[in-house]
């Protein structure tokens, strides 16, 4: 059968004709569905019980309410942008492990529920520190008290700063000698500074590589280098410098013996055993007997 094909210039007219129709009606399928709302989550995650299981909770009905534009729980995480995510509005961190809604959403990339994310042992915060010095999973099974996924032994100082994380009483004894680098004065290994940058051993992370000094995360930069920050609290202080990361009003009440009185007030810093020594006679002076 012979085709009939149209004239040159009649073909390039319903080409022409064809795509300006076309697109006018992609423009018009675009308007009307910018009329519709965006599709929105009915309710959020919150765990009011604080048994570690959130319930759901219906979000306001209003899609102008102030609520979904105000930060209830101060993590830097409006509510309407929990509710997206999934995480409590009303808890900084709604898993407890130790990074803040706001950090497993930007940082660590993970889920705001659970402590341990790939079910490997290790808390998501440990392992965001590239700290693999507790195994948590290990502990439950062996029925050993911990008290977070951050802080395993509760001594202040968080697992990939502290030499033993699971012995409360030693939390700076990089030499492993079972002695407080900072009381052990009489160890030879701890006051020389090997590597000549500056940092005694037993305050230096790396004694032989002078080019870190304070990389107690291991990844190959001095901890304050690295390029970011963290302030858990919102009281402008970043954790590493605040005695309290989740208390907002409290940051330079450092207590790094663990005997109760903040470091400021505090006779013998690094010995939990005197506090209030200030004779240096070595009781402390509220226990002496007056002859």
């Amino acid at each position: 059968m012979n085709q009939v094909s149209l004239p040159q210039k009649d073909n390039q007219f319903l080409i022409h004709f064809r795509s300006r129709w076309v697109a006018a009606l992609q423009l018009l399928c675009t308007f009307f569905w910018t009329l519709q709302p965006l599709p929105v989550v009915n309710s959020y995650q919150h765990d009011s019980n604080g048994d570690g299981d959130p319930e759901e909770h219906d979000n306001p009905t209003d899609p102008n309410d102030n609520w979904w534009a105000i930060d209830s729980d101060g993590d830097q995480l409006t509510n309407a942008e929990e509710v997206t995510f999934g995480s409590d509005p009303y808890s900084i961190d709604s898993d407890g492990d130790g990074l803040t809604d706001r950090d497993e959403r930007d940082l660590s990339q993970t889920n705001p529920w659970q402590w341990d994310s790939n079910n490997n042992g290790f808390s998501d915060h440990d392992e965001f520190y590239q700290c693999y010095t507790v195994n948590y999973i290990d502990l439950i099974a062996q029925m050993f008290w911990f008290s977070s996924y951050y802080d395993a032994d509760n001594d202040g100082a968080h697992n990939q700063d502290d030499s033993d994380p699971i012995n409360a009483s030693l939390w700076d004894d990089w030499n492993r000698n079972g002695v407080s680098d900072a009381t052990d004065a009489s160890n030879e290994y701890s006051m020389h500074d090997n590597d000549l940058d500056g940092y005694q051993n037993g305050s230096d992370s790396h004694p032989d590589d002078s080019s870190l000094w304070n990389d107690w995360n291991n990844n190959g930069v001095n901890d304050d280098q690295e390029n970011y920050t963290y302030d858990s609290d919102g009281d402008g202080y970043d954790d590493s410098y605040d005695s309290h990361p989740w208390d907002s009003s409290l940051w330079d009440q450092w207590d790094l013996d663990g005997d109760g009185v903040p470091d400021s007030f505090d006779s013998h810093v690094g010995d939990n055993l005197l506090w209030n020594d200030w004779n240096y006679n070595g009781v402390n002076d509220d226990q002496e007997t007056n002859t």
